[in-house]
């Protein structure tokens, strides 16, 4: 046997295995790095709540307890950071659910100032929409949020049990309601709307866009596939839907029909653990949890499989 063909195997064993843990979804991500930690400080975070990625990749936290929004690279660099406390244009009070369109706008669940404020990506004021109430439009405590790709905005309005859809200019287009107390929302790629809810049904639903259910699924407890605390959501390209599951401390993934196919996370505040995870957020090959509890970010990543690799191309290659 040639020296090409001996040098070859490992490669060969090396791409299988590659292509073997793409599979994303079905089996967890590897942590990858982490960043943040209590303060009050620029890059430290108060109690965190939501995460947003935009196209770029760069990863955007609503940072609650400090009223701000703080804009990160992908492995946690700051970029920049807006927002202090108060009710006038570009001030929150606690901000919870926080998302981007494809345009490159940023949206801010404004919590107990019962509206919704609009940004550039780099943190400039463009509008605002709402008020306390039960009519169209209105909010209780708008907690999550969402944009699909006509760049709807699609925000949990917890309290008053439902989900309102807005053009994406603050125009109310429609509302699902008696949603169980919601607590969050994610997009299908085919338009379908996942809803997490707890207290009446600890479940995830899965709705047409007219607010029509298709299937629920979800347990309470602590076994494999089951939930706790269902809370941020996130889809990823295939149409895996990835929850932060508050009340157990992890992350569980599932197929669009609601199949379970992983989870990961244990108490603790060691990389790979989590306290009291709030939400998460897709970009490619990597996943992001906001473990509010201990005040930080976490990424995680899957293995990148070798582009274009294919068995007859391994196998063409081996033969020569």
């Amino acid at each position: 046997m040639s020296n090409k063909r001996l040098t070859l195997v490992p490669t060969l064993v090396a791409s299988l295995l590659l292509l073997h843990v793409d599979a994303r979804g079905e089996s967890p991500p590897l942590y990858a790095t982490e960043w943040g930690g209590f303060g009050y400080s620029v890059g430290n975070f108060n109690a965190p709540e939501g995460i947003a990625i935009d196209s770029q990749g760069d990863v955007y936290v609503a940072d609650s307890g400090n009223n701000r929004v703080q804009k990160f690279s992908s492995d946690g660099a700051l970029i920049t950071f807006w927002g202090t406390f108060g009710t006038s244009n570009g001030q929150f009070d606690q901000p919870g659910g926080i998302a981007c369109d494809s345009n490159g706008f940023v949206y801010v669940a404004d919590g107990l100032n019962r509206r919704i404020q609009k940004f550039t990506g780099d943190g400039n004021f463009t509008g605002a929409w709402g008020s306390r109430g039960t009519d169209p439009g209105q909010f209780d405590f708008p907690h999550h949020l969402t944009t699909d790709a006509m760049n709807h905005l699609f925000v949990v309005d917890n309290p008053n049990a439902r989900v309102q859809e807005f053009r994406a200019d603050g125009v109310f287009i429609g509302m699902w309601s008696t949603l169980e107390y919601p607590n969050a929302v994610a997009v299908h790629p085919n338009g379908s709307v996942y809803v997490s809810t707890y207290y009446i049904n600890v479940r995830i639903s899965q709705y047409s866009r007219e607010g029509v259910r298709i299937r629920s699924w979800g347990t309470v407890g602590s076994g494999e596939g089951q939930l706790a605390h269902p809370r941020g959501m996130a889809v990823d390209a295939e149409g895996s839907l990835y929850v932060a599951d508050l009340g157990n401390d992890r992350v569980l993934a599932f197929s669009p029909e609601g199949q379970f196919l992983c989870q990961w996370g244990t108490t603790g505040n060691q990389g790979g653990e989590f306290v009291s995870p709030t939400s998460v957020g897709v970009f490619q090959n990597s996943v992001f949890v906001v473990d509010s509890g201990n005040h930080r970010i976490q990424r995680f990543d899957y293995p990148v499989a070798i582009q274009g690799t294919t068995w007859a191309k391994m196998k063409a290659q081996y033969r020569r």
